[in-house]
């Protein structure tokens, strides 16, 4: 389904669904490619960003002229704003490889012709005939229904193919390559997954048109792209050694820097994620005007003398809904926040000493995203780091919760990200399902939008997209939305989500290992003549931090403050 990123229309993998016998309210596109890179029907889509009407109707008569010659039964069907797209049975399932030849013959003939669907096995997708438009209106057929109907139940002859393939010359261009996602990697950013390229981004990699002023710029724009989508350097090497060996881009970096094109590349690549990562962190935000503020040391002593820390948390919880929905928190933003809590929670203090590894499995993010993240929530006020990490310890965070002290405590349990949105929807998505969770009575997506501070429309897609998978459903009586009948956990466990996790978890295992390893080389440090041993005067508040991050790590509960043998001599 469609989703809205800075109002453009795009349709992120994270919202599939099943196919229904009836099509969907919102903006729809069903994937062209099944499960083994292969192509069933021919869908060519032609567009007027790339040519006027004019030339769309013309490009769009040839196809069909050229499609019926081959032995095809092509038909067509018309966008609201002047597109159009040509549909054909194959005879036969069609490799990925084979396809890419076939569009880079097509590509030459038509210059309307996008060819970004046809070179995206995992993504690419097209509206069908009835489907909704994401500006207004539908995607109407211009061939006949009976025809229509006909043409999708006959079974082309094998020699159709061949025709195809000799009419275009397809044996005589070189194949543009075709587009493979990577596997789901822990490193991604917000979301986990490993995002595909925005189409814009693969264009020029593939095809080289670009408008920015030299191509140094469009390649930094590429990596940029690449880096707010998720990937890895390993991965960018990968898609300039592979699928984009042929294209522009890995043409002048071998030109410009030869045999040092890694070099560059990974320069280039640290540029461009600390460009990104300095884009959330250096932001307009004040402190907040209800917490005044505090002039000598020592605050966290009264927080520690909280009786009931839990208690405190959970209207602190309550808190920080409401802060969230005023102030317009991003989805990532109040994950991270709910993960700070959750460790508050769990260690049984308002001063928490989690690393941004163990916040990150619980919020469902990168390491990195977190630590950003935690900057920008204290700039609310809601947070305040009191020591910076040193060695195996990780930094030092007291939780503002004398802020929820009028609130009402919230109910059940305050965990993190379920793994199943992970690879479905999202944070918000998530966020809607622990309403209809928490809610005894029927929920409207009005009322959850304006809990939550989110728009209708937002929430009535995050619902229909629960619905698709039987996480949500219609209540029999007043149109609300109740809870599904479909298991969360068995959900993500059929669909990735748990290895998503796993995977997150096993890698950050394995760094904070090798980190350890380099601490022992490096020996045990002791401060300076004349320095206080903060290890010692904040022991209360942050017991056995070593040992937290190492048991963390293998799944046990962390250790419980114990004034009794932490003393301050």
């Amino acid at each position: 389904m469609v989703r809205r990123n800075g109002g453009r229309g795009v349709y992120p993998a994270s919202t599939q669904r099943p196919l229904t016998g009836t099509p969907p309210a919102p903006p729809a596109a069903v994937l062209l490619f099944d499960d083994r890179s292969q192509l069933h029907t021919l869908a060519l889509d032609f567009d007027v960003a790339r040519g006027d009407r004019r030339v769309v109707e013309r490009d769009t008569g040839e196809a069909l002229q050229m499609l019926s010659e081959a032995g095809l039964l092509p038909w067509a069907d018309a966008a609201p704003t002047g597109g159009r797209h040509v549909y054909a049975r194959l005879p036969h399932p069609v490799p990925a490889v084979a396809v890419a030849r076939l569009t880079a013959a097509l590509a030459a003939r038509w210059a309307s012709l996008d060819v970004s669907p046809l070179l995206n096995t995992s993504g690419g997708c097209i509206r069908p005939p009835g489907a909704a438009h994401k500006t207004a209106g539908f995607q109407r057929l211009v061939s006949p229904l009976e025809y229509v109907r006909r043409a999708t139940a006959h079974t082309p002859d094998p020699e159709a193919w061949d025709a195809l393939w000799a009419v275009t010359g397809a044996a005589k261009v070189s194949a543009l390559p075709a587009h493979f996602d990577a596997p789901i990697t822990p490193d991604a950013a917000a979301g986990v997954a490993r995002r595909a390229l925005g189409a814009q981004w693969e264009a020029i990699a593939h095809g080289g048109k670009h408008s920015y002023p030299s191509d140094s710029e469009a390649r930094m724009a590429v990596i940029g792209g690449c880096v707010r989508a998720g990937w890895s350097l390993a991965d960018l090497e990968a898609a300039i050694t592979g699928p984009w060996a042929r294209g522009p881009l890995a043409r002048h970096l071998h030109a410009k820097y030869r045999s040092n094109w890694r070099d560059r590349v990974g320069k280039e690549f640290t540029k461009a994620r600390s460009n990104h990562l300095n884009s959330r962190v250096h932001r307009s935000v004040r402190n907040s005007d209800t917490r005044p503020g505090s002039t000598r040391g020592g605050s966290p002593t009264t927080l520690l003398s909280v009786e009931n820390p839990h208690l405190a948390l959970r209207k602190f919880c309550s808190f920080t809904t409401d802060y969230a929905r005023q102030k317009r928190f991003t989805p990532v933003q109040r994950s991270v926040l709910r993960a700070v809590i959750w460790a508050g929670l769990v260690q049984g203090r308002l001063v928490v000493n989690a690393g941004c590894r163990a916040l990150a499995e619980q919020a469902g993010c990168h390491l990195d995203t977190v630590a950003a993240t935690l900057h920008e929530i204290a700039g609310h006020g809601l947070l305040q780091r009191i020591r910076e990490g040193r060695g195996p310890a990780a930094d030092l965070w007291q939780i503002n919760a004398e802020l929820g002290r009028d609130h009402r405590p919230v109910k059940g349990r305050v965990l993190g990200l379920h793994p199943v949105f992970r690879v479905l929807g999202g944070h918000r998505t998530a966020e809607v399902w622990h309403e209809l969770q928490r809610s005894r009575a029927p929920l409207s997506a009005d009322a959850i939008g304006t809990k939550l501070g989110y728009a209708r429309q937002r929430i009535a897609e995050d619902l229909r997209l629960l619905a698709g998978w039987n996480l949500a459903q219609r209540a029999e009586t007043g149109g609300g939305w109740i809870l599904g009948a479909a298991d969360a956990d068995q959900l993500a466990a059929a669909l990735g989500g748990d290895e998503h996790r796993r995977a997150q978890h096993e890698r950050h295992v394995a760094q904070r290992a090798a980190w350890h390893r380099c601490l022992l080389q490096r020996g045990e440090h002791t401060p300076l003549a004349g320095q206080l041993d903060w290890d010692v005067l904040l022991a209360v508040a942050a017991p056995g931090e070593h040992d937290w991050i190492r048991e963390h790590a293998s799944g046990v509960s962390p250790p419980s403050a114990d004034t009794t043998t932490n003393t301050v001599a």
